[in-house]
């Protein structure tokens, strides 16, 4: 079951105030994650290398490997895993209040998925 680990959080009159930084920012963003995918080995070896310089060691390439093969790297925010999520989180008394509402948290310029990259890659 895949879900989402990650979330690209922006206000809303920031992204209406700013849609070519909002438009660059995503086409920027889809090519980091298709670089990726494309480079896992070279994606390790800078992964590796972050870990050294910020966290003073690394973990030795088996688990690095592993777990790699364990993620799907993508720009797709898995919307019913961050739903089921909030649910859990809601039933659990984690949000602090009674019921929430994700109305409008997801940026859907386009409903078909496809579109976005292809309007960024133009």
């Amino acid at each position: 079951e895949q879900f989402a680990s990650v979330l690209l959080i922006a206000r809303t009159d920031y992204l209406e105030n700013n849609p070519e930084i909002i438009q660059n920012w995503l086409k920027s963003h889809e090519e980091t994650v298709s670089w990726i995918n494309s480079n896992p080995d070279k994606s390790k070896s800078i992964f590796e290398k972050f870990l050294k310089k910020y966290m003073g060691k690394s973990l030795p390439t088996k688990i690095i490997d592993e777990s790699f093969s364990n993620l799907t790297i993508t720009s797709d925010p898995i919307k019913n895993s961050v739903l089921t999520f909030a649910e859990r989180a809601d039933v659990l008394g984690y949000l602090g209040r009674t019921g929430y509402n994700l109305d409008g948290i997801f940026y859907e310029p386009d409903l078909n998925p496809n579109a976005m990259v292809k309007q960024l890659n133009g």
